[in-house]
């Protein structure tokens, strides 16, 4: 599972800089950056973090398995959950913590 801010979708430029006259635009604009305040209120609320914490981890595509999202307190309930998932997620992370650059940051994230 991943996390991610708020966005229209487009990747790779800033949309809104090839619009800054247009009413509309700015108005989305507007209307984004109150959905990704909100968002990081949400999910800091839920998980314990700081809503900074937060605001940096959604700002990067994090992917988790089950597992880690359970642990991190962004989801309450795995369905499904069997032995076979459980060895897959540890294996997973186990994976993850030995090819992680010493520039990591907190819990894992980047």
């Amino acid at each position: 599972m991943v996390v991610e801010q708020t966005s229209r979708g487009e990747r790779g430029y800033d949309i809104f800089s090839l619009f800054k006259e247009r009413p509309q635009t700015l108005k989305c604009r507007r209307d984004i950056q109150r959905m990704n305040a909100r968002l990081q209120e949400l999910i800091a609320a839920d998980t314990g973090k700081s809503p900074e914490r937060v605001a940096h981890d959604i700002n990067c595509d994090y992917w988790m398995s089950a597992l880690e999202a359970k642990d991190d307190g962004v989801i309450d309930l795995i369905h499904g959950h069997t032995a076979a998932t459980v060895s897959a997620d540890l294996a997973e992370a186990a994976m993850r913590t030995t090819v992680e650059s010493p520039a990591v940051i907190g819990n894992g994230r980047h």
